[in-house]
């Protein structure tokens, strides 16, 4: 007769190892995510604090009057604030530099042109 006391231990331990390394992969596949998402969210204020920096600037730019001077005016929102120097380009363009910084101090900052004649 043969005895297995022997093969139990080595059964156990690598049972064990596999579990462990399972548990380990999940935990870090679970931090990630959780990383991924915050960073998701934080992207979609910024993308939020632009649309909203941009459609109150959109409205309030007739109040500004035209002048060559490169000017600076600043939006406060729930999320963040938005910064925007302008300048005119022309009568009909106007080229808006949007700085964003949102309640985690994430910063963004980008330029466009603003057709004042278009719907964009």
């Amino acid at each position: 007769m043969n005895s297995q006391r022997g093969f139990i231990l080595p059964s156990v331990m690598f049972i064990s190892v596999f579990v462990f390394i399972i548990v380990l992969a999940n935990t870090y596949t679970f931090q990630s995510s959780v990383q991924i998402t915050d960073k998701v969210i934080e992207n979609i204020k910024i993308e939020t604090l632009f649309q909203m920096g941009l459609a109150r600037f959109k409205n309030d730019y007739a109040n500004l009057g035209y002048t060559t001077e490169e000017q600076t005016i600043e939006y406060e929102f729930p999320n963040g604030n938005t910064q925007i120097t302008y300048l005119y380009m022309n009568e009909n363009q106007i080229l808006l530099n949007l700085n964003i910084t949102t309640e985690n101090q994430s910063k963004y900052t980008l330029t466009k042109q603003l057709h004042l004649n278009s719907t964009e």
